[in-house]
């Protein structure tokens, strides 16, 4: 882990391996950055803020939309940033005011196409230390 590098701030997305790098960090007082849930909620004193992505958004409109005689097969609807509902940055409260105005600009920027995400990935796997 990189906390012997002397991090300050780490992204992590460990699924089983997430608990030990809570204990980590509340022992060296390092801050993490989490997924898919809101892990800020969970655990103020080790989250700054956690990518949070709520798949029961699109399988709750797939419902209604099949609820609703709407549903197309094979038709892939994308989720970002447009629908916070599904796709947002959630912040401790400790975030400095500017930081927080920051990341909602580009979260619109994002949200308007101004800034390109890209969608694939063909490079290594991990970093080499």
């Amino acid at each position: 882990m990189r906390l012997d590098a002397g991090a300050d701030l780490i992204f992590t997305m460990l699924n089983a391996g997430r608990a030990g790098a809570i204990e980590a960090c509340r022992e060296r007082g390092v801050k993490q950055i989490g997924n898919v849930r809101d892990w800020v909620a969970a655990m103020p004193d080790v989250f700054v803020a956690s990518a949070v992505a709520d798949a029961g958004v699109a399988v709750f409109r797939a419902g209604r939309d099949l609820s609703d005689n709407l549903w197309k097969g094979e038709v892939v609807k994308r989720f970002g940033v447009r629908y916070p509902d599904a796709v947002r940055l959630a912040l401790a409260p400790a975030v400095p005011p500017a930081v927080r105005d920051r990341v909602e600009l580009l979260a619109k920027e994002m949200a308007a196409g101004g800034i390109a995400i890209p969608t694939t990935y063909s490079g290594p796997e991990f970093m080499p230390a």
